[in-house]
Parts: C-alpha cells; structure tokens; sequence
C-alpha cells in the first residue's frame, strides 16, 4: 500500500517522502509543479510517484488516487502565506488551503482502495499570539485559537473542516499543529513568500557573508526531518487519543545560536544584529516571537520526542545543503 502526500513537491512534503521512502513505503507526491531536478535527484530509493496537478481539483486528485494503491494520506498542501500575498491574492490562499482540504476530503470519500487515516497539516499559526498561560506553552487543549493573520485564519478552518469531513465521511482523520520547520529540502517556491531565517542564515554562511540579524528571534524551531518523523509518528500510531497534535522543536532556540552552529562549518561566516541605520538581510516571518507549543500529549500518546538539537541540526543541514549544491551544479536546475 501506499502513502498520497498532497503539496509533496513543497519544503515539508519532500522531507516527508524521504522518510516514507527510507521506510520502505511507495509514495505518491501530488503538487502543482515537479520538485527541482537537483532535490528529486537525491531521492535515490525507488518507490517514489510524481503526479501533478491541483488540490482543487476533484479530476487531478482522482489521478493522484489511482497512481498506486493508496491506504493513508497526509494533507500538506498549502499556500504559505505572507503579509504581501495576503493583500495581492487573498481569494487565492482561501480557496486552497481551505477550498482544496474540503475537495481532498470529499474524493477520498469516494476512494476505491480504504483509506486507514488521513493527516491534515495545520500550524502553530493558528493561535495567534494567544498567551500561554501558567506553563509557559501553547496546548492543544487549554490554548484558545486565535489566528493573527490570513495564513493562520485558512490553516484553522482547513484542520476543522478536514475533522469534521472525517468524521461526517467515517476516515479516520488528525491534525497536527506543527511550529515553524527548517532544514533539508527547503526551497523557494511561488507559494512560500517567506524562507525561514535559518535557511537564509546557511545561504549567508554559504557565501561567506555577514548575516544581519534584525533581532535575536526565539522560537522552538523543529528541523525538517524530526518534523518529518514526527508527522509519520501520528499517521502510523495504532491508539490516539486525540484529534490533534502539536508538534514542534521541543526546546527553544534563537538565531545568534544558529549562526554560532554553522560558523563551526563555514569559518568565513559572519554575523550581528543590525544597527538602527542598518537593514537586516536575514528577514524573521513573525513581527514578534511566538510562545512554545507544549509536546505533553503527543510525547505521552505516541512517545514522539524530537531528536536534533541545534548542534545536530546544524552538522546534518551543512552536510547536505553541500550535497544539494553538487547535485544542483551538475543539473539543469539553478538555485
């Protein structure tokens, strides 16, 4: 059997076909564009399906469903939307995070193979800058949603309405509510506006540059491939408790740190906060740090712990962004 992971040719999507494919799973990747020649290419294992098409399109996901025999899903399409395309295209951001959730539901009702679970993918976003209360971290169940922004406002609705499909369709569905991601197999793309700083920090560092910091942003960051173990933790787990699920970096970490990492791997690398008359060339997606997700519930349900801290991260993303670079120097793909 195998694994559809609608937006799987985005940043979290290859992360998680890479840690399907280690597993031993056929996976289908569905996306409106083929990944870069360069990141296919390292997805050496076989198993692997590209099918492109829109996850607004009831047609498009019926050919996804009949490229393998398909028995769990995970939902990761998405338009990551920031400031500029929440003002230019906000019927855009609408219509897939929310509009392609509820068409993905409704054709996996009429899926010919069982479907054993489906994943639906949401965001810390969706609870705003909610106070944490006494435990200092964002909870599932104590934490009251309240979305900030258009992007947090979309990814609320499409995980209640993926819920409420499932539970209307009989699908087992969850989902996850997942804090900011960095590490292997991000990239840029037409519907993510914003890299995360930690990428821009290793292209600076690349480079031999300076980073501009614009301040030292704390945030309990989850590197891509702890992400991607945490996501296959829930959609595999035979006893969950629960509808949904944080699922973040476990600690909190900020940008000095990460830049102190990667000057161990890139001795030209510099860097400092930017002075008042001096624009930052790192750019932080939120205007203001977030409070930490509390892991209690998917920790004690399913055992998930995350397993990079900042040094391993750091060791395992220069290890393979040199990778990436060789594979992309020796395609037609040009980052």
């Amino acid at each position: 059997m195998a694994i559809l992971i609608t937006g799987g040719s985005g940043f979290v999507g290859l992360a998680l076909a890479e840690a399907s494919l280690i597993a031993g799973d056929e996976v289908v990747a569905f996306g409106d564009a083929p990944p870069p020649p360069s990141l296919h290419r390292q997805l050496t294992q076989t198993g692997l399906q590209v099918v492109k098409g829109d996850v607004r399109s009831g047609a498009d996901l019926q050919r996804a469903l009949r490229a393998a025999s398909i028995d769990r899903v995970i939902h990761a399409a998405a338009v990551t939307a920031g400031p500029q395309r929440e003002a230019d295209d906000p019927q855009a951001v609408i219509d897939i995070n929310v509009g392609g959730t509820a068409c993905l539901m409704a054709i996996l009702r009429r899926s010919t193979s069982p479907i054993k679970r489906v994943v639906a993918m949401s965001s810390a976003s969706v609870y705003g800058f909610s106070e944490p209360g006494r435990s200092g971290r964002l909870r599932e169940e104590a934490s009251c949603p309240a979305p900030a922004a258009l992007y947090g406002i979309t990814k609320h609705a499409a995980e209640q309405t993926a819920l409420r499909l499932g539970q209307v369709y009989g699908i087992d569905t969850r989902a996850i509510r997942m804090g900011s991601v960095f590490g292997p197999w991000e990239y840029r793309t037409p519907v993510r506006e914003v890299m995360s700083p930690h990428l821009q920090v290793i292209e600076i560092a690349v480079a031999g540059g300076t980073a501009l910091l614009p301040r030292r942003g704390t945030g309990d960051w989850i590197y891509s491939r702890d992400a991607a173990r945490g996501i296959r933790a829930v959609l595999d787990a035979k006893d969950l408790q629960y509808p949904v699920y944080n699922l973040a970096g476990g600690s909190v970490t900020d940008l000095p740190g990460w830049c102190a990492a990667m000057s161990q791997h890139f001795p030209a690398f510099s860097w400092r906060t930017a002075g008042a008359d001096e624009e930052p060339n790192v750019i932080y997606g939120l205007g203001r740090d977030r409070a930490p997700l509390d892991l209690g519930r998917i920790g004690e349900n399913i055992g998930y712990q995350p397993s990079f801290d900042l040094a391993l991260a750091a060791i395992d993303y220069a290890q393979w962004m040199r990778a990436d670079r060789e594979a992309a120097a020796n395609s037609d793909y040009a980052r």
